[in-house]
């Protein structure tokens, strides 16, 4: 039996990138799904992309609209996905694109591991023109490396290939702004406790890599120092 699948999309002036993104995720072998996208503080009116996004004609597309921040939008999509049936949740960027089977080889691979609750894929990087930089992702598969990624302050999941049960939501309480840029990251670090995380081997979306100047690599480290001392202050105040 089909699952329904909510995927986010947030929108920030992504005008010239979102018609490739949208229809990469409408040319899906598998079809069961609604795509959610948020509008994050955009410079043009919501009347705007209802016009832009008309051209598809299709239903599965619903446009929201949320207080400007990214983590604003994320919370705003997976919080109204909660109202949709089916049990996982998707993510994509208004810049990348998905490969037309991505969305079958999660499914597929969700079916026959049910221990696991959030999985990504390896992706293709690309500069802002949408070229291969021939450089590839090389994420750990199993959980195990996954968190000793984790651990040395790299995040081992791509955000717009992944796809989560919404148990992950309800636990962790969603997505959250206190470490600058490193929201997707700070969710996993805080779902390890209680869920398993894997990665498919297979490139699945191409990734669109544009350095950012405010980005801080340092702050990915600090994230992980921060988690491993609640994660064992914890575990001494319970002994």
């Amino acid at each position: 039996m089909p699952e329904t699948i909510s995927i986010v999309l947030p929108v920030k002036n992504a005008e010239s990138t979102l018609e490739r993104a949208v229809k990469s995720v409408l040319n899906q072998t598998y079809t069961d799904f609604k795509l959610l996208i948020v509008l994050n503080g955009c410079d043009k009116p919501k009347s705007f992309y209802d016009s832009l996004l008309s051209k598809f004609n299709d239903d599965r597309i619903i446009i929201l609209e949320s207080k400007p921040g990214l983590v604003n939008a994320l919370n705003r999509g997976i919080w109204f996905a909660d109202r949709i049936d089916g049990k996982y949740i998707a993510r994509q960027d208004a810049d990348d694109l998905w490969y037309p089977d991505k969305l079958q080889h999660q499914i597929d691979f969700l079916k026959n591991n049910t221990h696991v609750s959030i999985l990504g894929t390896q992706m293709q990087l690309v500069d802002k023109h949408f070229n291969s930089l021939n450089q590839q992702t090389s994420y750990p598969l199993e959980m195990f490396d996954i968190v000793q990624e984790f651990a040395k302050g790299h995040n081992a999941l791509g955000h717009s290939s992944v796809i989560f049960t919404k148990d992950v939501i309800q636990r962790t309480g969603g997505y959250d702004d206190t470490f600058f840029m490193c929201e997707d990251y700070h969710l996993w670090m805080r779902a390890i406790k209680w869920f398993v995380l894997a990665n498919l081997p297979d490139v699945l979306v191409d990734y669109t890599f544009v350095q950012n100047q405010n980005y801080d690599a340092r702050v990915p480290m600090i994230l992980s120092k921060a988690m491993v001392l609640i994660h064992n202050n914890l575990y001494n105040i319970g002994k």
